[in-house]
């Protein structure tokens, strides 16, 4: 049914429904603006009240009635069906209950009702709003601050937050808010993704190439093993905390010039669950800045190269060896294969200027600079291999 059909039907259904309800509001692809709609959502606070229980023949015994449920089983022109099958089974809705299904025989529209409370109607408004990509974007994003969405709330933990509002929603899980008419399709996602926190700035501990951002613990990003565990990526020593670098992405899925150090546990407790796109570097591939040879560099700010003879930097050119890389050609069912570079050995740097302790204070860099790395046309992995110097030919 077209747009204009769908909301004049559901407006009326409105008018019918509000003097039964403390709140209620239009939801779903109606609210979204889509121009096809397939079955009608509203979302309803109903009025309850107490009143004298019925054959109570002096009137001393009190009940608590719901209205909208009383308009439901003697004013609505609606069939109500069970719900939790495509078969359209007759049923009786409970006063109780948090959701109604119908149809409207006039139309043969479906019609589904959200019953909900004052402190869950924001995050019940927004998952019945939609869209299911959208939805799904939130509730991952959600996982990743530390919160969850079920049973039409929002929860952290066992503690339901309380969300009388939309934008609550969108505030206690760090984003800023987003109109209906913009929550359907993939541009929706892309839109929210835009909008999250970024790891890379967010995660409280320091930016170091030997620390995980997320808990603070130190590690080591290889060993001298060089063996290849979980992610692709290489086992540290016996009693060394294993560290992965993330490659952080764009909400269209770019690679960006930026990269986060995670420790095992919080990468398998961050990293599936987030929206962005973060894709594990190979322990030993080049990265200026964030390798275990800048640990102790005077250049390194975060997991920043600042050498000035880096090109990135205005430079001429810095030199970093490193074993020759294996090519290995991946055919990769669906697309994606070709060959690609596995980085055997640790890199060194001619640009390495150690902090000695009898060094005067370190070199202070502006925080925010974009990290040094060149990418070789493969959005898995910096393909670093050489910065020339001035006199190359």
């Amino acid at each position: 049914m077209k747009l204009f059909q769908a909301r004049t039907i559901a407006e009326s259904l409105l008018v019918q429904m509000e003097p039964f309800c403390e709140r209620i509001q239009i939801a779903g692809s109606i609210r979204r603006q889509c121009a096809d709609v397939g079955d009608i959502e509203i979302v309803a606070i109903p009025k309850w009240i107490e009143r004298p229980s019925i054959g109570n023949l002096f009137k001393t015994e009190m009940e608590r009635v719901n209205l909208l449920h009383e308009w439901a089983l003697t004013r609505a022109r609606v069939q109500w069906i069970k719900t939790g099958t495509d078969d359209v089974i007759p049923w009786t809705p409970k006063a109780d209950g948090r959701y109604w299904r119908g149809v409207l025989p006039a139309t043969g529209m479906k019609l589904d009702v959200f019953l909900t409370e004052p402190a869950r109607w924001g995050a019940t408004l927004l998952v019945r709003t939609g869209s299911r990509e959208f939805n799904k974007a939130m509730a991952a994003h959600a996982t990743a601050v530390g919160k969850c969405f079920d049973r039409g709330a929002l929860w952290q933990a066992s503690t339901q937050l309380e969300t009388r509002e939309e934008r609550d929603v969108f505030d206690l899980l760090g984003l800023q808010y987003i109109a209906p008419p913009h929550r359907t399709g993939a541009h929706a996602v892309r839109k929210l993704r835009a909008k999250m926190a970024r790891l890379s700035v967010d995660l409280p501990h320091p930016r170091r190439p030997d620390t995980c951002q997320a808990c603070g613990a130190e590690g080591a990003i290889h060993g001298n093993s060089g063996c290849v565990g979980e992610y692709g990526v290489g086992e540290v020593d016996a009693g060394v905390l294993q560290l992965i670098r993330w490659h952080e992405h764009d909400e269209r899925d770019n690679p960006q010039r930026i990269v986060v150090v995670l420790c095992k546990r919080c990468a398998d407790r961050i990293i599936k669950p987030h929206p962005r796109l973060y894709a594990a570097l190979q322990p030993f591939a080049p990265w200026p800045g964030a390798m275990p040879v800048c640990v102790s560099c005077r250049h390194r700010a975060g997991l920043d190269c600042k050498h000035p003879d880096l090109k990135a930097n205005g430079g001429g050119g810095l030199v970093m060896k490193f074993p020759q890389p294996q090519q290995v050609h991946l055919n990769i069912r669906g697309g994606g294969g070709g060959w690609r570079n596995f980085w055997r050995g640790p890199v060194t740097c001619e640009g390495r200027e150690p902090i000695e302790a009898t060094d005067a204070a370190p070199v202070i860099y502006e925080a925010g600079a974009v990290p040094v790395a060149v990418w070789n046309g493969d959005n898995d992995s910096p393909g670093v291999v050489r910065q020339a110097r001035k006199d190359d030919n």
